[in-house]
This record gives structure tokens, sequence and C-alpha cells, in this order.
């Protein structure tokens, strides 16, 4: 039997668009925060699955140079990146597994996660019914995208 690839979202909009596509996919709902859907992420990843999807694009940075609003470039090249929001709706796209660990796909999905933890705060902000439905419709656009470019998953 072939091996499929594996979605792990909390976004309910994904969950209901694979199921209403027939997407030949494994879906793995998470009930809870998108730290949770980080957190199995890592653990399939470490057990030899590969990140196809990029876990940092539900969090919104803002660039700014470190030395405050001078238009100068810093002579180091250092450039903050603040994070002005965090999604609470993530969905992860993984390959099946492989036989060797893929330290490309450990070393983001590990960093994502210090960066979740990290801004906890953003994370837990309050959110209208308007705002929900705009994380959970950009995430799952998002998700549209890669299986776009992953092919053959779905007739889009």
């Amino acid at each position: 039997m072939k091996e499929t690839f594996t979605v792990i979202t909390n976004n309910s909009m994904v969950a209901d668009y694979i199921e209403k596509n027939k997407i030949p996919i494994e879906l793995k709902w998470v009930a809870t925060a998108a730290i949770e859907v980080l957190t199995t992420a890592k653990s399939a990843v470490h057990t030899g699955a590969v990140l196809i999807s990029n876990p940092e694009y539900g969090i919104k940075k803002q660039s700014g140079s470190i030395f405050g609003s001078t238009n100068k470039v810093p002579q180091n090249g250092l450039v903050e990146n603040k994070v002005v929001s965090i999604s609470p709706y993530l969905t992860i796209i993984l390959s099946p597994s492989v036989e060797t660990l893929d330290f490309n796909s450990v070393k983001i999905i590990s960093n994502t996660i210090a960066l979740y933890k990290k801004n906890a705060r953003q994370r837990f902000l309050a959110h209208n019914d308007e705002a929900i439905r705009a994380f959970q419709t950009y995430d799952l656009e998002m998700v549209v995208r890669t299986f776009v470019h992953i092919n053959s998953i779905a007739t889009l």
C-alpha cells in the first residue's frame, strides 16, 4: 500500500475541504491550539516525516531596523523581525516517512515551536468571529496553494 501525505490541523475549514473534495490524504485532527499542531508535527518529523508546508506561515512579522526609525542599513546587517500576530489556526502538511531523518524539517519545526512559545501573548489575544474566520480562511488558502504545488493530490 502506497503511503499518503498527512495533514495535521486544528482548522475545521481545512478538514471540511479535504473531506468534501475526497482528497486522498491522512487527516490528523487536533482539537486544541496551534502549538499542539506543531508538537504533533514534531513527533512525526522525528519519526521520519518531512515537512511539505512551512509552519511559520501563521506567524505575521513586521520587519524593522534594530536601530529605531533610521533608514540606514546597519553595518552588521541585523534586522529585527517583530511578531505582530500569531494565527490560532495552523495546518501542516507532511510527506510520508522516509528512512533517514530530515534535519531541515527538524530545524524548521523546532524553530517554529520556539517562536510560538516566545510569542505566546499574541497567540492568546481574543478574536471576534470575523477575525477567527479570516485566520481560518488564510490557513485554508495556504493549504490549497500547497496542494497545487505538490501536484496530483487534489483536483482544484
